[in-house]
């Protein structure tokens, strides 16, 4: 009898003690789920939507999705997310084309690619691509498009070589905007 009251008031203190900290932890996740983001963030969001308004990628009559141009993102579920919101209704280029905002792990194939890590290419996803990468620290290769900071302001520097590797046509009105490498 005693070996059993034992038995339930330890097992009742580890079940109290998993039970707060199985609250503790969902409040925690719940609350940085609900973080906003930063304001560089949706800076960075509203660079990569306008990108796609001075960029020309070569068309092709063969291929159907080319209609839509894609920004394929390697970034949190909230970037993901709200550049996705930023896009809906937005059509670019001569063509009017819509824009598709879609997690590069899933994308088939992309006009912008936006990372966050350094990684190797995958040259399928990457024909055309235009590669923005979000700090000079993030090792791509192809990369075009570099974001860095600057007396406290977010700037991007395009590189000449590898922006013209991709084949496509960047608006005077972008370049004049970045430093060019």
């Amino acid at each position: 009898m005693l070996f059993l009251r034992t038995c339930r008031r330890r097992f009742a203190k580890a079940f109290k003690a998993f039970a707060i900290g199985s609250v503790c932890l969902l409040f925690c996740l719940a609350t940085q789920a609900e973080a906003p983001l930063s304001k560089e963030d949706k800076l960075k969001a509203a660079y990569l939507l306008n990108f796609t308004k001075f960029i020309e990628w070569p068309e092709s009559d063969a291929d159907e999705r080319q209609k839509t141009i894609r920004i394929c993102i390697a970034s949190s579920p909230k970037f993901l997310a709200f550049l996705n919101e930023m896009a809906r209704n937005v059509r670019v280029g001569k063509l009017q084309r819509p824009v598709n905002v879609l997690p590069l792990s899933t994308a088939k194939q992309c006009e912008l690619v936006y990372t966050r890590q350094s990684r190797t290419a995958n040259n399928e996803k990457l024909h055309h691509a235009v590669v923005v990468v979000d700090s000079p620290e993030v090792k791509f290769p192809t990369t075009s498009i570099v974001f860095y900071e600057k007396n406290k302001k977010l700037r991007f520097e395009i590189d000449r070589d590898n922006i013209s590797k991709t084949q496509v046509v960047v608006s005077s009105e972008l370049m004049k905007l970045a430093k060019i490498k």
